[in-house]
C-alpha cells in the first residue's frame, strides 16, 4: 500500500510538473547591471564622429530617446517608459513572469492608458524564445523570437504578420558580459549593418554610465548615457 501511495505521488508530481515551464526573465542581468537596481534611465542621442572617435551630438531637430526602466526588489524588469526629449512621454511596457504558454507576456500601452499591443509566448526551444504579438484591432500582426545564453539576448527577429516589415540583431559579448559589437537589418537577404561599442565612463560599482555607439561606414551613432538608481 505505501508502495501504491509513492507511485501516485510521483506520476502525481511528474504531471503537475508538466504543466510548468520555465522561460527567461528579463532581469538586471540581462543588462549585465551590478548591485540592487531599482531604476535605470538609459538616453540615446545621435552624434557624427569621426575617425577618432570625436563626436558632435545632433540637437537640430532633436534625435534621441529617453528609456526608464524599472526593476522589481527581485531584480527583473517590471516595466519600461519611452519619452522623446526626456520630458514627452509616449508610451509605457509592463513585463509578467509567466509559466505557461500562450499567457501575457509584455503589455504595451500609451500613456493614456489605451493599450496598444500584447505579447504571448508560444514556445521556447533550444534557447530560442518564440512569441506572437497581437493589436486591439488588427489582432495577430507579428512574432518575434530571441535567442537567450546566460541570461542575455544573443539574437533577436521580429517579423510583421501583414506585410514585409522585418528587423534583426545579432549581439556579440566580450568575456565581461558587455555588449561590444551590435548588428542589425531590415532585411532577411540585406548584409548586417555593423555598430561597433566603445565605453566611455563606468560607475563606483562597475556599471557603464556613457558609451559610444558607432558605425564605421558613415561614422554615425549614437552616444548613450545612463543614469542608475540603486535601492537602499
Amino acid at each position: 500500500m505505501k508502495n501504491l501511495f509513492f507511485v501516485i505521488f510521483l506520476l502525481t508530481l511528474f504531471c503537475s510538473s508538466k504543466k510548468i515551464e520555465t522561460f527567461p526573465v528579463t532581469n538586471t542581468q540581462t543588462f549585465n547591471l551590478k548591485g540592487n537596481v531599482k531604476l535605470m534611465i538609459e538616453k540615446s542621442q545621435l552624434i557624427y564622429l569621426d575617425s577618432l572617435l570625436n563626436y558632435t551630438i545632433d540637437t537640430i531637430p532633436y534625435h534621441g530617446l529617453t528609456k526608464y526602466f524599472y526593476f522589481s526588489p527581485l531584480l527583473e524588469l517590471d516595466s519600461i517608459i519611452f519619452a522623446k526629449m526626456d520630458t514627452v512621454f509616449w508610451g509605457k511596457s509592463f513585463y509578467f513572469k509567466v509559466s505557461k504558454k500562450s499567457k501575457i507576456f509584455s503589455s504595451n500601452y500609451t500613456m493614456k492608458g489605451v493599450i496598444e499591443l500584447e505579447t504571448k509566448i508560444s514556445k521556447y526551444k533550444n534557447n530560442i524564445l518564440y512569441t506572437k504579438n497581437y493589436a486591439p484591432v488588427l489582432g495577430y500582426h507579428s512574432k518575434t523570437e530571441e535567442k537567450w545564453e546566460n541570461s542575455k539576448i544573443v539574437w533577436s527577429k521580429w517579423e510583421s504578420k501583414l506585410c514585409s516589415s522585418y528587423y534583426e540583431q545579432v549581439f556579440q559579448y566580450d568575456a565581461n558580459g558587455f555588449d561590444i559589437i551590435i548588428k542589425s537589418r531590415n532585411h532577411k537577404n540585406d548584409p548586417f549593418t555593423i555598430h561597433k561599442i566603445v565605453y566611455l565612463e563606468w560607475d563606483s560599482l562597475g556599471n557603464w554610465t556613457k558609451r559610444i555607439e558607432y558605425n564605421e561606414s558613415d561614422w554615425t551613432g549614437s552616444l548613450v548615457s545612463r543614469k542608475i538608481v540603486y535601492s537602499n
